[in-house]
């Protein structure tokens, strides 16, 4: 029962970061930088070694993580940090709605009933950022 990687985030985010505690990035800064050296797994990719990170670029990370069956040899370990840089230009917050291929703007109000949603980045000891 060891925790494994689900969902494809470390493969379609922009930047990750693994860090020790009290080594993560400031968050508050807008360029980050790409550390995945701390990244454990058992993964090889035609002759390459990816146990330990290794990927070159971000590029090559995501290529590599965006498959399920490469990102479920990774496990997230507990007392790393994790920071994910994201960016998102289908779901636009101010106007509540999402940009889809061919359909063109859909407004999720009317889907979610105008349900709230929430977003949040928080510290270790729980302050919202």
């Amino acid at each position: 029962d060891e925790p494994k990687v689900c969902v494809m985030m470390a493969g379609n985010v922009k930047v990750l970061s693994i860090n020790k505690r009290g080594d993560e990035p400031d968050i508050t800064q807008f360029d980050q930088q790409e550390s995945t050296k701390l990244m454990k797994g058992d993964l090889k990719v035609r002759g390459k070694d990816f146990s330990h990170g290794g990927f070159k670029t971000p590029k090559e990370r995501k290529k590599i993580l965006s498959k399920p069956q490469h990102a479920s040899k990774f496990a997230y370990e507990p007392g790393m940090i994790y920071t994910f840089t994201h960016y998102d230009d289908v779901f636009d917050l101010s106007t509540y709605s999402m940009r889809v291929p061919v359909v063109k703007k859909v407004d999720l109000k009317k889907i979610l009933n105008s349900q709230p949603t929430t977003i949040r980045a928080s510290t270790m000891d729980g302050r919202s950022v």
